[in-house]
């Protein structure tokens, strides 16, 4: 029997290989609306295939495959393009408009056309200048990259701003943004000096692999937080509430609406949470699963529509309203509120009055 032999860098691509196909498995196994896990499905589906490329040659048989290899590299290809897409879902909250997903356009054309060249032939030939066709078809893919993540970043700093979620939850979409960016760009570096001839094929496989488990490490850290919001991907564990938890919500509502307790710029979750003589995480579930926000947007709610009711009913400089209805800084306020209203306080004011 054949004993099969890892190098370093094959075993971690098995290592990596598992979590990248989970992520798929759970994103289209518990996915509420599949057409929002699409396109995080292929990312990880071209990922993967980037990790298998390496196993092929612990089989003669399956090295002695050119269709399997084109169709692997094909796959592994698309990875900026579909993380171009993936981070304009992130933005939009839905996938893309049809006229993004052109850049697709990019791997399944130019770069189907040099894997195809780079499988029937060594090299290309301009007069007495051959290049490694391996290596011409990295050059493509780079500089392809490039351009998608020059075009990406401009869009990105365009939309940004736009994102209308928490400050939390926004915190957690730019990092894993930021990630998945400077993720491909690293990989794109270590193939160009690769390329160069700086660093040895496999020890800048085993570089790359490191990063893109990484990344996927990372993604398993956050996929409850921000796939679940993004994607609407149902929590494994379904909450249920109690009767009790009920109860709790109507008494939160109370405070809000009749004690005020907003106006306080201290509140937090841990305070509420003492108040109710709950722990943080019940008080989470009970906000999130019966009044429909999270704790924070439901205390920035309560703040906002009294700031509203005021600049509408009162001649009272904004700096008061905001202080008074519990922001701990002017800058906050004008966020928060340009956030739920999509306009200033000023442009408020001015519209109302």
């Amino acid at each position: 029997m054949h004993n099969l032999v890892f190098t370093a860098s094959q075993t971690f691509q098995v290592v990596a290989l598992v979590p990248c196909l989970f992520v798929v498995l759970y994103l289209t196994v518990i996915a509420r609306k599949p057409k929002l896990v699409a396109l995080p499905a292929l990312y990880f589906l071209a990922m993967g295939c980037g990790f298998i490329l390496p196993l092929l040659d612990l089989s003669t048989t399956l090295r002695a495959l050119p269709k399997l290899h084109g169709a692997l590299l094909l796959g592994e290809s698309f990875g900026p393009a579909l993380s171009f897409l993936l981070i304009l879902q992130f933005l939009f909250g839905k996938p893309p408009a049809l006229m993004y997903w052109a850049i697709l356009a990019l791997p399944a054309i130019g770069g189907s056309s040099f894997i195809y060249m780079e499988m029937l032939h060594e090299s290309a030939c301009i007069g007495d200048t051959c290049i490694p066709a391996h290596a011409l078809n990295a050059l493509y893919h780079i500089i392809a990259a490039l351009l998608i993540f020059l075009l990406l970043i401009i869009l990105y700093i365009r939309l940004a701003p736009t994102i209308s979620d928490t400050a939390s939850l926004r915190r957690s979409k730019y990092l894993l943004v930021m990630a998945l960016i400077s993720l491909n760009l690293a990989v794109l570096g270590i193939d160009l000096w690769q390329i160069a001839g700086g660093i040895a094929v496999e020890r800048a496989m085993f570089i790359a692999t490191v990063i893109r488990a990484g990344f996927i490490y990372l993604v398993l850290s956050s996929i409850f937080r921000v796939f679940t919001s993004s994607f609407h991907i149902a929590a494994p564990f379904e909450y249920v509430p109690t009767e009790e938890d009920r109860i709790l919500a109507r008494k939160i509502t109370a405070l809000m609406e009749e004690d005020h307790i907003y106006r306080d710029a201290k509140l937090s979750r841990a305070a509420l949470a003492r108040r109710l003589g709950i722990n943080e995480s019940r008080l989470s579930r009970i906000v999130n699963s019966i009044l429909g926000k999270s704790v924070s947007a439901l205390v920035s709610h309560h703040r906002i529509a009294e700031a509203k009711a005021r600049l509408k009913g009162e001649n009272v400089a904004i700096t008061v309203i905001a202080f008074e209805v519990g922001f701990s800084s002017v800058a906050a306020f004008n966020r928060v509120f340009r956030e739920q209203v999509k306009m200033t306080p000023t442009e408020f004011r001015e519209r109302t009055a």
